[in-house]
């Protein structure tokens, strides 16, 4: 059976308060395209404070190309089918509540652990120091 990655994936969003001006999406990569970029789905709750966030499936996007982008990290891996699967997945993230939207990846991982898929990190406590290296990497990268 294939197993893809999953990815918390970071986006600069200027229009968001200081401490959270890097919003989080969940990304499932699936495959690579011809020239070797990784594609996946991307999963986020959408949105803002006033208006109220929405649950959104992007499909087969470029990762490092996703608007904003800066930096991701794996926490774990999906089986490409069973109870374990995207399908399950993908049903278990819609049901997240999505009012805290800057924190619906946070509570999404929780949940994906809490029903048994493969999340090795979904802890803010855990998660936040890779994201900040993988900010500093990518902030990095396009300054060279």
């Amino acid at each position: 059976m294939t197993t893809y990655p999953v990815y918390v994936v970071q986006q600069y969003d200027s229009a968001l308060p200081p401490d959270h001006r890097r919003r989080l999406s969940i990304v499932v990569q699936t495959h690579h395209d011809r020239k070797g970029e990784p594609i996946g789905d991307l999963y986020c709750a959408e949105g803002s404070i006033a208006c109220g966030f929405q649950f959104k499936i992007y499909r087969d996007q470029a990762i490092r190309k996703i608007y904003q982008y800066c930096g991701r990290v794996c926490v774990g891996q999906v089986d490409s089918h069973g109870d374990r699967g995207v399908l399950a997945f993908e049903y278990q993230l819609g049901r997240v509540d999505t009012r805290d939207g800057m924190n619906w990846a946070y509570y999404a991982l929780r949940r994906l652990f809490a029903q048994g898929f493969r999340i090795d990190v979904w802890a803010p406590e855990g998660l936040r120091p890779m994201l900040d290296e993988a900010f500093a990497a990518s902030v990095g990268s396009r300054r060279a």
